[in-house]
């Protein structure tokens, strides 16, 4: 659905995970079962998709 690639230090993405954390662990559960579906599935494709993201510029890093 999403397509896009970020390049991003290993800091960088450790701040954007921690966000992300306290965004999940912050609001209650409910609230994100509350959404409409396609808002919820867009969330978590969007969350994925930063991740593996993150992941891919992690692994670049440890090459160098």
């Amino acid at each position: 659905m999403f397509n896009f690639s970020l390049e991003m230090s290993g800091q960088t993405a450790l701040g954007i995970s921690s966000m992300v954390n306290r965004l999940v662990t912050v609001f209650p559960h409910i609230a994100f079962t509350q959404l409409e579906g396609n808002i919820l599935q867009s969330f978590v494709e969007l969350l994925t998709e930063l991740t593996c993201s993150i992941l891919q510029s992690v692994v670049r890093e440890e090459e160098v």
